[in-house]
């Protein structure tokens, strides 16, 4: 609901991007903040940061990681994380095969880590230059020059073992609190709720409930008889707002 310049706003996304890939990188924390500010860099390794006093176990993801880069280069660099998750893992959302990404040959060649495995992987890979997120309403990942050298087994890639089952035990966690469904998706939608009240002037809930939002992100319906079945939704309210959220979900999958 920002007012800001669509220029400040891109400023402001690049720099949150920055402190996304500093949370997600292996390198020393210090070596990164002079970095930032262009000042030159003696060592690469301070001794006292978190990342230089960690010895934590690393694991090998170089193979992982030329299966994300080929995934993202076969989709014609046309779509965001969790696209590219699902065709890795082999989802059979409905979505994923009316794009026709079921028939790549990168659809679900990672199924032995999680969603949220996964996704740290492409985090870090971000953070390390090699793929590049879009700052945009719906970012999407583009493959950097770089990436050549991680394809060609000419650098490897290592990520903390303990990112990998930290990922595995939020995952339980999110599933004993039920929350099942995609967390991003469902901010879109009650976003586009809270438009749709305010240009009608009327509450939220008159649209449609929290648990029916819910829903909608867990079962990502992109048809309108599938619209239907989505508990909460009618014939009436879907000839008043349905067009409006199928266009979110839509977007979230094309981006």
């Amino acid at each position: 609901q920002s007012t800001i310049s669509p220029e400040r706003e891109k400023m402001q996304l690049e720099n949150l991007q920055t402190l996304v890939n500093y949370c997600h990188t292996n390198n020393c924390l210090r070596e990164e903040i002079i970095g930032y500010f262009g000042e030159e860099i003696i060592g690469s390794n301070c001794g006292s940061c978190g990342n230089c006093l960690d010895e934590a176990e690393f694991v090998d993801m170089t193979i992982e990681a030329q299966k994300i880069l080929s995934c993202i280069y076969r989709v014609d660099q046309r779509y965001g994380v969790n696209v590219i998750i699902k065709v890795l893992r082999g989802s059979k959302d409905k979505k994923i095969q009316d794009l026709g990404l079921d028939k790549l040959s990168t659809y679900g060649i990672v199924t032995d880590y999680s969603e949220g495995a996964i996704k740290e992987l492409i985090m870090h890979l971000i953070a390390r230059g090699f793929i590049e997120m879009t700052t945009a309403a719906f970012p999407v990942l583009k493959l950097q020059n770089s990436s050549r050298s991680v394809l060609k087994g000419e650098e490897k890639v290592l990520l903390r073992k303990e990112r990998l089952s930290g990922n595995e035990k939020k995952k339980k966690n999110m599933k004993a609190a039920d929350h099942t469904y995609d967390q991003d998706l469902f901010t879109m939608l009650v976003e586009k709720r809270k438009a749709i009240a305010l240009e009608k002037n009327i509450p939220s809930y008159l649209i449609f409930h929290n648990s029916t939002i819910e829903e909608l992100a867990r079962q990502m319906p992109s048809s309108k008889d599938a619209f239907l079945e989505i508990k909460g939704v009618g014939e009436k309210k879907y000839e008043s707002y349905g067009r409006q959220f199928l266009e979110v979900i839509e977007n979230f999958y094309g981006k």
